[in-house]
């Protein structure tokens, strides 16, 4: 099926993209289904230190944790971000990486 499921470190910036009672939480102790991802086809995944993103078919991308107009120590709780399609881009992306 076309579901993505998230386990491990979380982090401070909701780094595997949980939602309601995992959100934040620092560790997810097993598998817990990430509904901004299942069923968009995500064929490629990188989370770095502050975030994440994700490549779905036909190019769409996604991404999550803290925005990229945040700085580690600017932010609240409000800022973080759940997993959502990156809409501003005009052009199609083949791969991703988040870095370190």
């Amino acid at each position: 099926e076309d579901e993505a499921y998230g386990v491990g470190y979380n982090g401070d910036f909701n780094l595997l993209g949980p939602s309601g009672d995992n959100f934040l939480k620092k560790t997810l102790d097993q598998p817990v289904k990430i509904p901004g991802l299942s069923g968009q086809g995500i064929n490629k995944i990188s989370v770095g230190d502050h975030k994440g993103v994700a490549l779905g078919t036909h190019g769409l991308l996604f991404q999550w944790g803290l925005p990229y107009n945040k700085v580690r120590s600017s932010y609240d709780r409000s800022s973080i971000q759940l997993p959502h399609a990156v809409t501003f881009l005009s052009h199609v992306v083949t791969n991703l990486d988040c870095g370190g």
